[in-house]
């Protein structure tokens, strides 16, 4: 007589034997799905972080593996329904008796997302917010006014905040924006807002504190300094205030450049006293002192081309303005030879030469 060969497919339980809890799993090859979990588990790579947080503190002995039901030669839809009938009856779906995070159909358990909402809302108080390096530029009463609005709004669902220069942009289902004194933005006052920041720049002498040249805005600055990053550039150009591990630092110049804006200038009584050191000192004739005091350098125009014809542009910004279905970041790569042909055309930079 023939013996009759053990069924490898069922359900399977993981018991934690410290606290109780348990995991619900199934498989058509119990032996290799239990082998695949102790292996993750192990190297810390499991994709329940719950049930890897629980492994890593207690210890592969204080686990345990069980069949709870085998199935002869079961489908893949009965194999879920009967996972998700035991994960039911033992209440492994419940954070304070089980691991599984969600169903066998991939649905998120209610019960893990009451939780972790509840989470969020005892623990992301008014406090919590006034805490955050991100409103450490703030005065108390602005701070506690931000910290208020950012709580009550957490409180309703998941939040991102970020600090720019000009407001903090706050994204949850819709996106808002407050000022630097704690008022709420509206879309026009935003616009209106970053409009006022498109004044006059002054690129400034180290050696005299004079003005170099004047620039009509920040993005002309950019293309002619490529290398600088437009962040830390406003830093520099408002006199922004920024924080690094708490301490309060004013950026005052970038690459070794020294740049204010046309109100921040007229603003400052002493620009000895605002670098906090008098004129460089340059000598005369010195490689940086022709390098600060010399004339414009000539410009460069940027060439598109197809097989067919090719077209000169100011700047990039030039050409996205006639052709806005392409993008920046494509025609830099392209500019940087990562790509060589972008969307059937190619990039590069010539120089207008200065007629000597």
């Amino acid at each position: 007589m023939e013996k009759q060969k053990k069924s490898d497919a069922g359900i399977y339980k993981i018991l934690n034997l410290v606290n109780g809890k348990i995991y619900i799993g199934s498989s058509s090859r119990l032996r290799k799905r239990i082998y695949e979990h102790k292996l993750a588990l192990n190297k810390g790579e499991h994709p329940n972080t719950h049930l890897q947080n629980a492994w890593s503190k207690h210890g592969e002995s204080n686990f345990q593996y069980s069949v709870v039901e085998e199935i002869e030669t079961p489908s893949k839809e009965y194999l879920l329904e009967r996972e998700d009938y035991w994960i039911d009856l033992l209440g492994a779906g419940n954070p304070s008796v089980g691991y599984n995070k969600r169903t066998a159909q991939g649905v998120f358990n209610p019960y893990w997302k009451e939780g972790q909402q509840y989470h969020k809302t005892a623990t992301r108080d008014v406090e919590f917010y006034k805490s955050k390096m991100y409103l450490n530029w703030a005065s108390e009463p602005v701070k506690e006014k931000i910290a208020i609005f950012l709580a009550d709004l957490a409180s309703k669902g998941s939040i991102t905040v970020k600090e720019l220069d000009l407001y903090i942009r706050i994204t949850a289902k819709e996106t808002y924006y407050i000022d630097k004194q704690g008022e709420l933005l509206t879309e026009e006052s935003r616009i209106q807002l970053e409009k006022s920041r498109l004044s006059s720049v002054y690129q400034i002498c180290p050696d005299t504190f004079s003005i170099l040249k004047e620039y009509k805005g920040l993005s002309v600055i950019l293309e002619e300094y490529p290398t600088f990053q437009r962040k830390h550039l406003e830093a520099v150009v408002y006199g922004l205030t920024k924080y690094n591990k708490d301490k309060p630092t004013i950026m005052k110049s970038i690459q070794g450049f020294y740049f204010l804006a046309k109100d921040k200038y007229d603003s400052i009584e002493n620009l000895e006293e605002y670098y906090k050191r008098k004129p460089c000192g340059m000598k005369e004739g010195s490689r940086r002192h022709k390098q600060m005091l010399a004339p414009p350098k000539p410009e460069r125009k940027l060439v598109v081309s197809t097989s067919e014809v090719s077209t000169e542009y100011k700047s990039i910004k030039d050409f996205l303005d006639q052709n806005p279905d392409f993008k920046r970041k494509g025609i830099e790569k392209a500019l940087s030879g990562e790509r060589p042909v972008y969307k059937g055309k190619t990039f590069k930079y010539e120089i207008n030469r200065i007629p000597y």
